[in-house]
Formats: structure tokens, sequence, C-alpha cells
């Protein structure tokens, strides 16, 4: 928010309202608060969405004597799951040796296979990631929402003191002003009455009258302190 300080500003030093409110847009602590808040939004929705990237599988396993090999196993691949609970899959697999199961052995090069899985109820894994990325797109949803208040209410409180210091400023210069047209005015009048011209009451007024610029001076320049 705007400086106290009262020390008159050159012509080329004026704060101009819309500057401020950059300044502040930019810099102040609740802006980036507000930033900050959104990107735990969006990192929340990377982070759901990372449930459904594609995943790769590896394993080997071999076993040998000096004799024979026991068995070779090698399992290779990579899935997908989409948004909508659609799998997309794919990989290679080689079991070999005379320890391997007839029933999962394969020919020596191995065997590519492919294909997609679809559920068939809502319940299980894919549901509740579905509904974590929907609740992350919604928290960030909130966030967005969340930070506009926060910058209306910061921009609104900064436009408000802006207008306020320069109004107080004005007034400051508009007392001093006066403070020394009254000193002027006491001056004259305390001349003119050494010259008997004028009354000994108007050097009182002009006194008085003094005194209610000064005080009203030195109140605007202590809450502009």
């Amino acid at each position: 928010f705007p400086s106290h300080d009262s020390t008159p500003r050159r012509a080329h030093d004026t704060l101009h309202l819309a500057d401020y409110l950059a300044q502040v847009y930019l810099h102040h602590p609740i802006a980036r608060q507000s930033d900050l808040l959104v990107r735990i939004g969006q990192a929340r929705v990377l982070e759901a969405k990372g449930a459904f990237d594609p995943r790769i599988n590896l394993k080997w396993a071999e076993k040998a004597t000096p004799e024979k090999q026991s068995f070779d196993m090698a399992d290779a691949g990579v899935s997908w799951t989409t948004p909508i609970g659609v799998q997309a899959y794919g990989g290679w697999e080689r079991n070999t040796g005379p320890s391997v199961n007839p029933y999962d052995a394969t020919a020596p090069d191995g065997q590519w296979m492919a294909g997609i899985r679809i559920p068939i109820t809502r319940e299980g894994w894919i549901n509740r990631r579905r509904t974590d990325l929907q609740s992350a797109r919604l928290f960030a949803e909130s966030t967005l929402f969340e930070q506009q208040l926060m910058l209306n209410d910061l921009l609104y409180k900064a436009a408000k003191s802006f207008f306020e210091w320069e109004t107080a400023h004005r007034q400051l210069r508009i007392y001093q002003e006066a403070l020394e047209i009254s000193d002027t005015i006491l001056s004259n009048v305390r001349t003119a009455w050494r010259l008997g011209e004028r009354a000994a009451i108007d050097t009182t007024e002009a006194s008085m009258q003094r005194l209610t610029w000064l005080q009203k001076w030195q109140q605007t320049q202590t809450s502009l302190s």
C-alpha cells in the first residue's frame, strides 16, 4: 500500500493508480499466495492424471547349471488405462527351459501379444482413479475462483488506500498553502496594528486563524507519518 512519506514528489515521480495496482498485483504477498494456491490445484490435477499414464513392466528370471539350463523367463510390456476405464496393452513374453510349465512355454524367440481390457463394473481402482481425477479438477477450478476473490479484495483495498493517501496529500498541500497565507496575513495585521491602522483584536483573530490552519496541517501530517 502507498508509503506515508509526505515528501513532495517531482513531476516525473508521479505515482499513477494503474502503475501502483500493477506493482501490488506483482509483488504483494497475498497476490503471490493466490498464485501458489492455483499452482497447488494444477499440481493435484497432474498427480491424478499420472494414474492414467502408460506403464512399462519388465521381468526376467534365469536359472542354469553347468550341465543344462533350467529355465529362461522374460516378460516385457506396456499398458495404458484411459480415463473411461478401457485398458490397452501390448508386450513380449518368452518362457523356455526344461523346468518351465508346458502350459506357459513359448517358442525360443518368444511371442508378442496385444489387446484391450474393458471393465464390466464401476467398482475398483479404475473408478477410484476417475473419482480422484474429477475431484482434483474441481479443486483446481475452486482455486481459480478463490484466487479471483483474493485478488479482487486485495486490489479493492489497495485502491482505497491509494485514494486515501492521495486525498491526505492534497489536503496537506492545501493546509500548507493556507498556513503560508495566514502567516502573511498575521504579519500584515501586526504591522498595521503597530502603525495604528488596525485594532489589537484583529491580531488576535489573525493568530487564531493561523493556529486553526496549523492544527489541521499537523493532524494531516501525523496521519501520514
